[in-house]
């Protein structure tokens, strides 16, 4: 069980930053490609495969990130939102089924 509180622990802070992120391209109308969200969606995939490469959320991650690269504007602001739909589901999962409160 430790192991995956350590998990729940660093997608928390993932999470928080993905937030921060957030935050700084709102104020640019998400044309801002100077944050670090490719970095955040890398960091996001890297702890998936982590915790199960074999993981479904994963898999759909992977195509998520796959087909929403440079993008600018609204379509950004999507995808930091279902980035960040991506570490809920995921921080979800670990409660329900690996027994993290």
């Amino acid at each position: 069980m430790m192991g995956n509180q350590k998990f729940k622990i660093k997608a928390e802070e993932i999470l928080q930053h993905l937030e921060a992120e957030y935050q700084k391209e709102a104020q640019t109308n998400f044309t801002n490609d100077k944050t670090s969200y490719y970095e955040i969606n890398r960091d996001i995939e890297y702890l998936l495969f982590a915790f199960n490469p074999d993981l479904p959320l994963l898999k759909d991650f992977q195509i998520f990130r796959r087909d929403n690269t440079l993008t600018y504007g609204l379509i950004r602001k999507e995808c930091f939102e279902q980035s960040k739909q991506f570490l809920l589901y995921f921080l979800e999962y670990l409660e329900e089924y690996c027994d993290i409160s």
